[in-house]
């Protein structure tokens, strides 16, 4: 049984989101990290990188749940609210044009998939 309220974020994304860091290099590491996100995802991958002194930026939908975005603000978290259309195509393109960083998908990435089985 994972009793996955003990989490930190009290769901088990956090361990996708830890996973995907963990297997970056420090070198992909080192522009920060970023992702499309509208709460549980954003919030363990925040966590994360918080842990790993990295930069976390997280788009999200401009219909967030204002709860989800203050804890993801609280992580480390920097917000950048767009669009639904916005979101969605950065979630389609796996990452966005001109946006530093390496793209953690939120439920493609290899990385997230095992360590969210895990």
């Amino acid at each position: 049984m994972k009793l996955e309220n003990l989490q930190p974020n009290g769901c088990f994304k956090i361990r996708g989101a830890c996973n995907a860091v963990s297997c970056l290099s420090r070198a992909d590491l080192e522009g920060g990290v970023y992702t499309a996100s509208a709460g549980n995802f954003a919030q363990g991958l925040a966590y994360c990188t918080g842990k790993f002194g990295v930069t976390c930026d997280v788009f999200v939908p401009d219909h967030a749940p204002e709860a989800k975005l203050g804890n993801i603000r609280r992580l480390g978290g920097r917000l950048h609210a767009v669009t639904f259309d916005e979101w969605w195509e950065i979630v389609k393109q796996h990452g966005r044009d001109g946006v530093p960083g390496r793209f953690i998908h939120p439920v493609s990435d290899t990385a997230v998939i095992a360590g969210n089985a895990a």
